[in-house]
């Protein structure tokens, strides 16, 4: 009998154990719940990238290789034509580094055949597209063989100018190698050729807001200092220390980032504008407006992918501007 009362009490002492065992684990998963959901200080790291539609696209780049063609099958109208000799007229005379009143002579005829084009059917939507589409083609072939010998072709300057020397002040072709994919250098293309004859602003020629989200990605990427802020940093290097110099160009790069980041903003409502300026402000070292920039996407935002990070930035930016 005592062996009994033994067994059983030892019995009702280890299935005490077991239930505070069991008891003790919701408690424990709370607490490392807590740990976890915790604000913590965190560096801002990776810029949040606008993300397109790869689908559609493919399927814009499939309509101007389809104008392309046509093109290639059937002639553009005169004043069309004339339109596509000026633009190459203009690019030709800026890549060899004609004199100021050769550029605006070319400026000037580029101007008249823009316009002889506009009086056309449809305000020459149609036109402006295929004459768009078919320079476009060549200039992605002539993209191609740059690649693959390194040499700069005339036919690449007179469709683009001083593109490959732009992409180079810009830090975007190093090594003999561009950084910019196809897609990216597609809608390069478009917006640069859009701009160049003045009619940016027209929405039947603008790009779409997946290839528009495709170029944001690589700015937001590669970003770059401003040709003035470039300027006025090469000015002042002489007096600047290697800390300094570095800073100075952080800051530069930052600003031309937070640049773009407004403009997507303006046309992309889904990307998360304030949690990417909180990024880009903190790492120029504007720890208050990084602060104020995590604190209204957290207002607006309580919950959501961004949430923890942006707690956690937060507060590394608050951390950051306390005096050491």
């Amino acid at each position: 009998m005592i062996a009994s009362h033994r067994v059983e009490g030892g019995r009702h002492r280890q299935e005490f154990r077991d239930a505070i065992r069991l008891a003790l684990i919701p408690v424990g998963i709370a607490l490392l719940l807590a740990a976890l959901l915790a604000p913590r200080h965190a560096i801002p790291s990776a810029i949040p990238l606008p993300v397109a539609d790869l689908g559609r696209v493919a399927h814009t780049i499939r309509l101007d290789r389809d104008r392309a063609v046509r093109v290639g099958r059937n002639p553009l109208p005169g004043p069309t034509r004339a339109l596509g000799s000026a633009i190459r007229d203009f690019h030709a005379a800026e890549a060899r580094g004609a004199d100021p009143s050769s550029i605006a002579d070319a400026r000037r005829r580029l101007d008249i055949a823009v316009m002889e084009v506009l009086s056309g059917p449809d305000s020459g939507r149609d036109q402006l597209l295929d004459l768009r589409a078919s320079q476009l083609d060549s200039f992605m072939a002539e993209i191609r063989r740059f690649q693959t010998t390194g040499a700069s072709s005339t036919e690449l300057s007179d469709l683009a100018g001083n593109f490959i020397q732009t992409m180079t002040a810009d830090g975007w072709f190093r090594d003999r190698v561009l950084l910019a994919d196809d897609d990216v250098l597609r809608v390069m293309f478009k917006e640069m050729w859009t701009a160049l004859i003045g009619l940016q602003r027209r929405e039947d020629l603008a790009v779409t807001l997946d290839e528009q989200r495709v170029l944001y990605a690589f700015y937001l990427q590669y970003p770059h200092p401003s040709r003035a802020m470039r300027e006025a940093i090469g000015t002042a290097r002489n007096g600047l220390s290697s800390r300094a110099d570095r800073s100075s160009d952080r800051v530069a790069i930052e600003a031309w980032r937070i640049d773009r980041i407004n403009r997507l903003a303006a046309i992309d409502s889904t990307y998360p504008t304030e949690y990417a300026r909180g990024i880009s402000q903190y790492r120029s070292g504007a720890f208050a407006a990084s602060a104020a920039a995590f604190r209204a996407w957290l207002q607006l935002h309580p919950d959501g992918p961004w949430t923890m990070r942006a707690r956690n930035y937060l507060l590394a930016a608050e951390r950051a501007q306390l005096p050491d």
